[in-house]
């Protein structure tokens, strides 16, 4: 039987089965939207807000990468901007938009120091999870740019926080920007 109980499929029912991108694998993100959180009044998108069409069933990953890159890109092109990671120098080395490509670092054991501080977490703890993101973040910025992590020639300026003090990284990243 057809989905609506028929004995026999109609070709409109086939059309638009060959026509929804779940068919073939794809997803179309916003299909929908919420245009009163107040009142939870969800409408269909027809066109209000921005919808995302994501080719072959991509990983969820994969899907969050491209979204983020769309909003880095256009979020850079409208204003001044800081992106912290999400591979933001490599999503805008070809868009016309002023940057500075900064890798900040400080020592395993300063970082280490720091978690403790912040979390109230024994060396131990603090260290698996200072290891942990380093591992996370190299295993990011290489999986979606092709290039080695914290390599300097990727990058404006690279500084150290363990041996620069942060007010004088802070300073010189400014100037940096400014001179542009």
């Amino acid at each position: 039987p057809s989905p609506t109980g028929k004995p026999t499929w109609s070709k409109t029912t086939i059309r638009n089965m060959l026509q929804n991108e779940k068919y073939a694998g794809d997803v179309l993100l916003q299909k929908t939207y919420t245009a009163d959180f107040l009142e939870k009044k969800v409408k269909k998108n027809r066109g209000e807000v921005k919808q995302y069409y994501i080719t072959r069933g991509l990983p969820t990953s994969e899907v969050l990468f491209q979204l983020q890159s769309h909003e880095i890109k256009k979020i850079a092109q409208q204003e001044s901007c800081i992106f912290v990671g999400r591979c933001a120098d490599f999503v805008l080395r070809e868009e016309d938009v002023k940057i500075v490509k900064v890798f900040v670092r400080a020592p395993v054991e300063w970082r280490i120091k720091r978690k403790m501080q912040q979390e109230h977490l024994s060396h131990e703890k603090a260290a698996h999870l200072v290891h942990k993101m380093d591992k996370r973040r190299k295993k990011y910025y290489e999986s979606y740019t092709g290039q080695i992590w914290g390599d300097p020639r990727y990058y404006d300026f690279c500084i150290d926080t363990g041996v620069t003090d942060f007010e004088e990284a802070v300073t010189t990243i400014c100037s940096l920007y400014n001179s542009l």
